[in-house]
């Protein structure tokens, strides 16, 4: 009986066993202007795992440096790594100028390769008022306090109601801030 191994898992297997061993730069000719060509004792299907791989790695320490927050001390939580994710696709996304970086002191969430600083607002209309859920005056203070700051907004609209998102949306252009808001999703 012959064992049937499918190309697909041995490229996997020996990207698993050769990673950790050699690095990428040694066992392969990376990328140049002019072009590259990997060895031919690979198989472009292994060498593109194993370039997947690296920017993977790169994504998940890229992300991991998005998600420290330097208003708590540098800690990873729920909420910084959301804001982490939401300034990531936005970038890919191409509607905010990247690459972006963490802002150092804690004031604002992100500064975009123009400069420019951007909070991350959330407002959830699943509680209720009294419990902190959403009230469209608060919600405008808030906003218009990181406009006073030179500070442009992220707002993450998950947890908004169609109509708690379509006042706000109208009250910001009726104040003329809708050119600093970049709405996610």
């Amino acid at each position: 009986m012959r064992l049937r191994i499918r190309p697909s898992r041995l490229a996997l297997a020996l990207v698993l066993l050769v990673l950790p061993l050699v690095s990428l730069r040694a066992a392969f000719a990376l990328p140049t202007k002019s072009g590259y060509r990997p060895p031919s004792t690979l198989t472009k299907l292994t060498y593109r795992m194993l370039l997947k791989t690296q920017q993977a790695r790169h994504a998940l320490g890229r992300w991991r440096k998005l998600a420290s927050d330097p208003a708590h001390g540098g800690q990873i939580t729920e909420t910084s790594k959301r804001e982490a994710l939401v300034g990531l696709r936005l970038e890919r996304a191409g509607k905010l100028a990247g690459p972006i970086v963490r802002e150092s002191t804690g004031s604002s969430e992100f500064i975009d390769a123009k400069g420019q600083r951007w909070d991350v607002k959330a407002f959830n209309s699943r509680f209720p008022q009294k419990s902190g859920g959403f009230r469209l005056d608060r919600a405008l203070r808030k906003l218009e306090t990181q406009f006073a700051g030179g500070e442009n907004v992220i707002l993450d609209t998950a947890n908004l109601s169609r109509d708690h998102l379509q006042a706000l949306k109208r009250a910001l252009h009726e104040r003329g801030h809708s050119h600093r808001v970049l709405w996610y999703p």
